[in-house]
């Protein structure tokens, strides 16, 4: 699809320099609402629900709690979680799953309190996970919580195979290192109105957080646009991507993206209006006539986010890419950058999700 390696790579050291991530992988996406696309690194919890008609419904606890501090939550303490992969069906306590969870998502190099916030994420999320799917069963879980591919480091990783990626000393300390960082934090869960929220997160913004309503289907008071100054800062923040028009309007036909037909003469003429929301992810734009969604782009062509330029350059379409990930929610990198700079755990997730409170649930940690 993408022109010849020697081409990239000139175009790129023209345009920008990337820097190299000082650990060994790179977060994909992170956590996504109500089972879809909210998680990061190379693993995320998802279930076989799209994101594009995901909406975040509303749960009805009941709650015990003290000045918010402690509170009694149903079916707290374990997740069954359907392999992706193998069909098996892991079934893990909340402290375990929430070690493996972290050690898919946010390198064990990160300070502790961003280890911490992504901690009380992936908990929140799997438990507000598990009850959606209490009141909604998806049928492809066959009776589980949710998702994941272990196998693929997508949604949590094993001790053991942190061994098998880094070696027994190496691999072990690493884990240990995470065990070690969330311990203080197991059990906390953010809540809205006294309910788990979607703790949608994601690698990295194009420097201010996207609201919900602009990637799913649902909105959530929680999911609002904040600042995220430190992604600006994060390795490979932008990066750029070389489509000839035939590769492009094929990846757009497997999409069902195209009318039928032959692809128009004129190429250059093939991209037009260009909408953007408040934070600058691609809202709506216009493709040989037809209007789609940033998202919709960002899926076809495999970019890294829908917060993008098109240009159509020497006979290519060049797409210069902010950010990676849908946007929603807590960065991991701009978690990474408060917490360099001082914040705690707690100053993090309140940043990211707005309005919400923390509570430690009664018997978890």
């Amino acid at each position: 699809m993408k022109l010849n390696v020697l081409l990239c790579i000139c175009l790129a050291a023209m345009i920008f320099l990337i820097p190299l991530a000082t650990f060994s992988w790179m977060p994909e996406e992170s956590l996504l609402p109500s089972q879809d696309e909210t998680a990061s690194h190379s693993g995320q919890v998802s279930s076989s629900r799209s994101s594009s008609s995901v909406s975040i419904p509303s749960v009805s606890l009941s709650l015990s709690s003290d000045a918010g501090q402690t509170i009694a939550l149903p079916n707290a303490d374990t997740f069954s979680i359907y392999d992706q992969t193998t069909g098996e069906i892991h079934t893990m306590s909340a402290q375990e799953y929430t070690i493996c969870a972290v050690s898919a998502e946010m390198p064990p190099t990160f300070p502790e309190d961003a280890l911490r916030a992504q901690a009380v994420a992936c908990y929140t999320y799997a438990l507000r996970a598990k009850y959606d799917n209490q009141k909604d069963p998806d049928p492809a879980l066959n009776g589980a919580d949710f998702s994941a591919d272990p196998s693929n480091w997508k949604g949590f990783s094993t001790r053991e195979q942190y061994i098998s990626r880094y070696g027994e000393a190496d691999g072990t300390a690493y884990f240990d290192q995470i065990a070690s960082a969330v311990e203080p934090v197991l059990g906390y869960v953010m809540l809205y109105q006294q309910n788990p929220i979607v703790a949608a997160f994601h690698s990295i913004s194009a420097g201010r957080t996207e609201d919900a309503s602009n990637v799913w289907s649902g909105s959530a008071p929680y999911l609002v646009p904040v600042e995220s100054e430190g992604d600006l800062y994060a390795p490979g923040y932008e990066t750029a991507e070389l489509f000839d028009p035939e590769a492009l309007w094929d990846a757009f036909a497997q999409a069902g993206l195209t009318d039928s037909g032959a692809a128009p003469d004129n190429a250059a003429t093939w991209f037009e209006a260009f909408q953007r929301s408040p934070s600058g992810y691609i809202t709506s734009l216009t493709f040989c006539g037809r209007q789609l969604d940033g998202m919709e782009v960002r899926n076809a062509l495999n970019l890294r986010s829908s917060n993008f330029t098109v240009e159509y350059l020497n006979g290519s379409f060049l797409f210069r890419v902010c950010g990676y990930g849908h946007g929603v929610g807590m960065s991991q990198y701009g978690a990474e950058y408060l917490a360099e700079n001082g914040a705690s755990w707690q100053d993090i997730l309140q940043h990211y999700y707005t309005g919400i409170t923390l509570a430690r649930v009664e018997g978890i940690g």
